[in-house]
């Protein structure tokens, strides 16, 4: 395994990464989590519809 070189860029702690990177960041995983929720909520309720009509036919 290679050791890091003192050429490499050394990795930045939280502290020092500017806020606006780390709300772009959180604002994104918040968006991407509320779309993956409806669509999960869409796709359950498309599966129920067929087999309510399903029962009522029946």
């Amino acid at each position: 395994m290679a050791e890091n070189s003192g050429s490499d860029k050394e990795l930045r702690s939280l502290t020092l990464t500017p806020t606006w990177s780390v709300a772009t960041v959180l604002t994104i995983f918040v968006v991407v989590s509320l779309v993956v929720e409806g669509s999960i909520h869409r796709l359950s309720n498309w599966l129920r519809k067929p087999t309510e009509n399903l029962c009522l036919q029946v």
